[in-house]
């Protein structure tokens, strides 16, 4: 497991379970969760750039690197801002469906649905990198 995840079990928001990592990447980390209140799974983002902040071990927040309190704060933002731009798509046919916007942790984090299957990287990797139209 990352050092940057969180651990299973964790609970975030009072509300949400995390139950595995399903994918790392430069702003942040995704989790399969269960949604306690709604009794459902969801898919979790946290905000937590690799480059400028960081998580103690067994720790529920994020702190930014003493040098990037600023950056990590207006990143923050925009990751959140991306997430309200997403929200006003609710019901779009094909766009996923960020539900709940919130910040715990001293970090952000949207909740989405979860629709169980492949990235488009593995999918195209098992396809020799190219798909017909």
């Amino acid at each position: 497991m990352s050092t940057r995840a969180l651990s299973p079990g964790t609970v975030v928001h009072r509300r949400y379970r995390v139950e595995r990592v399903l994918g790392e990447g430069g702003f942040g980390v995704t989790y399969l969760v269960s949604d306690l209140k709604e009794n459902r799974i969801a898919a979790m983002k946290e905000y937590m750039p690799a480059d400028i902040a960081y998580r103690r071990p067994h720790r529920k927040e994020v702190q930014p690197k003493s040098d990037s309190v600023e950056a990590y704060q207006r990143f923050r933002d925009k990751f959140l801002e991306e997430a309200r731009i997403i929200y006003r798509f609710r019901g779009h046919p094909n766009i996923i469906d960020v539900n709940h916007l919130f910040y715990d942790n001293n970090t952000a984090y949207y909740v989405m649905e979860y629709i169980n299957g492949k990235d488009l990287d593995k999918y195209l990797k098992e396809r020799g990198g190219r798909i017909s139209w």
